[in-house]
């Protein structure tokens, strides 16, 4: 039954009520399949947590623990990038301290009793066809999901967002005018027009400033990707429940995801947009933007960069089929520069100036257009929120691109302009959440906010941005008073478990049940799970990112 919104008066979050109410009507009378959850209990504020975060250096590394003074702002934490490996398919992590990182997120819901906690799969640095291989056998999917029941037993996580990178898309043949249109397919093969599959890339994953691996993704398998898709969302409900969070994420081609949505939609609650990195300075393949360009442009009005915006992309997805009030649009807690050593200090806060390449990174960023790498990251092209704002403390103050709304800022000392996501852009982007009607906003990633433990300043002024556009300035978006994190209860990893040997995150090692006694593998072996309940230590086949070669990387 459809509810007024209770004490609500800002435009985006008083409306969301109705938008469902709408949306599940028309559903209804169409007969459309269609997943609706009660608006009340939506995510207008989300903030991704990196798994990476506690290995950056000082100031800018950040725990999990740190969270506890901005748990009661955000609706939900979605933390990884988790990963899953080719053999049983189960999710499979990269950072030692996972477990006792899940534990702390879900310890966070002492400060906020109805803060969800989710885990993502995949990313950018994972291939399409591992995606591809596990959802294309029905072993395989079963495989992914114990692990995913798992991972909700064990440690309690409310949801999953999966991030499949560069979904394959169908072929179609344009001469029969069905399902497809001509003047927007890539390219042609024997006179008939096809939309490429997601094509085979190589994929450069970076441990610090000159150290990186080389992953090379074979792509995927077209038109099977899509229904297996379809199938392997379909199953993961099943086993899971309807309330457990089942969401998607989207980058920014919503033609990519057009033919896909309507078989996706009644499993999935949420969308979230990663609606940025529409131009980035450094990119090993084409060196990236040769011009001082906007990495998350709200709008495009004067059609000067394509008419490709958040704006555009958001109208785009409400046209391929999702409702507005599922979908959450995803901001970068990040920035991209470029070196302009030539251009006049006066004129800097413009657009489609020319970029040089600085020399100043190294690998296959060498040659690109990137200004240097991050002090907190290490990639190069890229500035952490809080290194922005530092940075701007000691150069000029920003400005915002009329045309594209998005915040620009240049750094003397570096000979680098900035492209990001500031708080006049945050409210430029509200405005486009509010206006298309969309269900909220999330921060990529929350760790890269300003943040600083020692000096206990600046503390996390995006999200107070985000938090105060939203929601208004009000005590709901106040910093409080600094607390430490209740931490886990001992004996909760055999909570939930039956009798047995269960691999831990890891794979370095196993737990005992009900003893909760841990053990490690032998040198050289991973931890592999034979059975729902059993394991065995075995040598490493084909393992996507062995974890004894990131902890060698890592020092």
């Amino acid at each position: 039954m459809c509810r007024e919104a209770e004490g609500r008066d800002h435009n985006m979050v008083g409306s969301m009520l109705s938008i469902a109410c709408v949306s599940a009507l028309v559903a209804q009378i169409s007969g459309a399949p269609q997943r609706t959850r009660d608006a009340v209990n939506a995510l207008p504020l989300v903030a991704y947590v990196s798994n990476q975060g506690e290995f950056r250096p000082k100031p800018y590394t950040h725990s999990v623990s740190s969270l506890g003074p901005v748990a009661h702002m955000f609706n939900a934490f979605i933390y990884g990038p988790l990963l899953f490996e080719d053999e049983t398919f189960s999710i499979i992590s990269t950072n030692a301290r996972d477990s006792d990182n899940y534990h702390s997120l879900i310890e966070l819901k002492k400060f906020n009793e109805d803060l969800k906690v989710l885990f993502t799969v995949g990313g950018k640095h994972f291939p399409s066809h591992m995606w591809s291989l596990m959802s294309s056998s029905a072993s395989y999917r079963d495989g992914f999901i114990n692990s995913v029941s798992n991972m909700k037993s064990i440690y309690s996580f409310d949801g999953i967002e999966i991030d499949w990178v560069s979904l394959s898309r169908c072929v179609y043949d344009c001469s029969s005018l069905i399902k497809c249109s001509c003047a927007k397919s890539k390219f042609t093969r024997a006179g008939v027009w096809v939309y490429p599959c997601s094509p085979e890339r190589t994929i450069w994953e970076q441990f610090d400033s000159v150290d990186f691996r080389k992953i090379n993704d074979t792509g995927g398998v077209c038109p099977n990707d899509r229904d297996n898709l379809v199938q392997l969302l379909k199953e993961l409900r099943t086993a899971m429940g309807e309330d457990f969070i089942i969401s998607l994420a989207l980058g920014i081609d919503a033609e990519e995801w057009a033919d896909t949505l309507s078989g996706v939609e009644p499993y999935v609650d949420f969308y979230f947009v990663k609606a940025y990195d529409y131009h980035v300075s450094a990119d090993p393949v084409t060196k990236g933007a040769d011009k001082t360009s906007p990495a998350q442009p709200i709008a495009d009005s004067n059609n000067e960069w394509g008419g490709k915006s958040v704006s555009a992309t958001v109208e785009a997805y409400q046209v391929a089929g999702i409702p507005p009030y599922k979908m959450s649009v995803i901001l970068p807690a990040y920035g991209q520069t470029y070196y302009i050593p030539t251009i006049d200090r006066n004129p800097w806060d413009q657009l489609g100036f020319p970029a040089k390449i600085s020399g100043s990174c190294y690998g296959p960023y060498e040659d690109t257009y990137g200004a240097f790498p991050s002090d907190a990251t290490r990639v190069c092209g890229q500035l952490t929120y809080a290194e922005i704002i530092r940075g701007i403390e000691d150069g000029m103050s920003p400005a915002q691109d009329s045309n594209t709304r998005s915040d620009m800022a240049f750094l003397p000392s570096k000979l680098a302009f900035i492209s990001f996501t500031g708080n006049s852009a945050v409210r430029s982007l509200v405005d486009v959440v509010s206006s298309q009607k969309c269900g909220g906003v999330g921060i990529n990633s929350i760790d890269m906010d300003t943040f600083n433990d020692a000096q206990d300043r600046h503390d996390y002024e995006l999200g107070q941005a985000v938090c105060n556009e939203l929601f208004g300035d009000n005590q709901k978006c106040s910093i409080r008073a600094k607390t430490t994190t209740p931490a886990p209860e001992p004996g909760k990893d055999c909570i939930g478990r039956q009798d047995g040997t269960y691999c831990l995150p890891t794979f370095d090692g196993f737990i005992i049940c009900p003893q909760n006694v841990t053990e490690s593998c032998p040198a050289g072996t991973v931890c592999k799970q034979n059975t729902s309940t059993a394991i065995a230590c075995d040598w490493p086949n084909n393992h996507y990112l062995m974890v004894s070669e990131v902890r060698k990387r890592r020092g």
